[in-house]
């Protein structure tokens, strides 16, 4: 699952039990913890934090964010870059890079990296100016970089295979890597596009296309009326899911300040999410954002104030849900376990669904949805949404870890995720964040 979202301060950091000492069997098995910030040689992560991880669906490629120095020799400056870890071999790459395989490091600061199923390209978000020869404002664009050829193309351009340069952020990558959608503010993208609002697009690397994602259903040529955020694009490519403020994407009424929409890529059509059970459902009456999509585009996992979602949720407190567009259900996820389970008592945020739909991983501060956590600090839970419903389970630092919870990264049998502080280890002698899986 990916996580998709702004670009976000660094999360608070998860604090918890200290570990006495990091092992790393040659062979992964059952509670296995792996450092995934360290160098190719094994050293821990050196000269800054660590964060923002994205998984592959196998839990072999990590990619993530860092402002550590000594992760490759080809990036020795603090300025914040993206690598990939490739935990199979052991081996930490420099991302944000120029075009070549020794292509020089970005210079200046990256933000977001997400990797496709395969490990092969990871596509990221930087204000470099030196990473593509067409590109040479400090602007934020997009990339992509091939790990096998060492490629790195420029994501963020206009229509057609030498399309005009553009700015953009918040990229989120298809299983093979083909599909990067982003959010621009750049009106040159579509003709559709008149407007300073701020739009999504899915840019085409094998065709040379890019389309805009943020705009009324159906083949025509009105734009939206207010911006949209964070595109999710499905695993296969077909489907982007996305926050907007605009009232004119389909023919529901949207009373809320901000709803989760999906675009069909193929179709054109555009699905109001955030709404109760039903085919017509009612539309949230409050606001929802932190879209999570499955592979094949049939969930979208989200959070949301709303209170007439669920007959099981009735209050203000922020939640976790699912929606199923194929049989027009919204299932309430925040709560505790059993078909039953009480609503969360305290906000749940930042949902991240498995490729296949059947699992949410999600933060929550509530104390009443496992009964070894009854108090009222952040922790990691996980509920299985589509078969019998599964005792929501602490996260990976354990009950009553501590702090808030951050943003939980990509769920797909494995998980990443942020721990630490600079002056609280969780990983012994690292005196950072650092960027574990498990």
């Amino acid at each position: 699952m990916r996580a998709r979202g702004r670009r976000w301060l660094a999360p608070a950091a998860l604090g918890g039990a200290v570990l006495a000492a990091l092992v790393v069997p040659a062979q992964a098995a059952k509670d296995d913890l792996d450092l995934i910030s360290r160098a190719t040689d094994g050293a821990p992560a050196t000269g800054g934090a660590s964060f923002f991880s994205d998984i592959s669906p196998d839990g072999r490629f990590v990619a993530f964010i860092s402002f550590a120095t000594n992760l490759s020799d080809a990036d020795g400056d603090l300025v914040i870059d993206a690598f990939l870890r490739d935990t199979a071999t052991g081996t930490t790459s420099l991302v944000s890079r120029a075009n070549g395989q020794t292509g020089a490091g970005g210079d200046d600061r990256t933000f977001i990296a997400k990797v496709s199923a395969d490990g092969r390209y990871v596509a990221f978000d930087s204000d470099a100016d030196n990473l593509s020869d067409i590109d040479d404002d400090t602007m934020a664009d997009v990339f992509r970089r091939d790990t096998v050829t060492g490629a790195t193309i420029l994501v963020t351009r206009e229509d057609g295979p030498d399309g005009t340069p553009a700015s953009g952020a918040a990229p989120s990558i298809s299983d093979d890597g083909r599909l990067i959608a982003f959010q621009s503010q750049d009106d040159t993208l579509s003709a559709i596009d008149d407007n300073v609002l701020l739009n999504l697009f899915v840019r085409d690397l094998d065709a040379g296309t890019t389309t805009l994602v943020s705009r009324p259903s159906g083949a025509g040529v009105t734009p939206q009326d207010a911006s949209s955020f964070v595109p999710v694009v499905s695993g296969d490519g077909r489907s982007v899911a996305f926050e907007s403020d605009a009232n004119n994407l389909t023919a529901d009424p949207t009373p809320a300040s901000r709803d989760i929409f999906v675009r069909d890529l193929a179709s054109g059509v555009v699905t109001l999410v955030s709404r109760a059970t039903g085919p017509a459902g009612a539309a949230g009456d409050g606001r929802s954002t932190s879209a999570s999509i499955s592979a094949d585009g049939r969930y979208v996992a989200f959070s949301s104030v709303a209170a007439n979602l669920s007959a099981q949720d009735g209050d203000p407190t922020e939640d976790v849900f699912v929606r199923d567009l194929v049989a027009g259900t919204t299932t309430l996820v925040s709560r505790a376990a059993g078909p039953a389970g009480a609503g969360g008592s305290a906000d749940s945020q930042f949902p991240s669904i498995s490729d296949d739909g059947r699992y949410v991983a999600f933060p929550s501060e509530a104390a009443n949805l496992s009964p070894i956590d009854d108090d009222a600090l952040g922790d990691i839970f996980r509920r299985d949404v589509l078969g019998v419903p599964a005792a929501a389970q602490p996260g990976p630092v354990g009950p009553g870890a501590g702090a808030r919870a951050g943003r939980a990264a990509r769920c797909a049998g494995q998980r990443a995720t942020i721990v630490g502080t600079a002056r609280r280890d969780v990983l012994r002698g690292t005196r950072r964040r650092d960027v574990i899986a498990s």
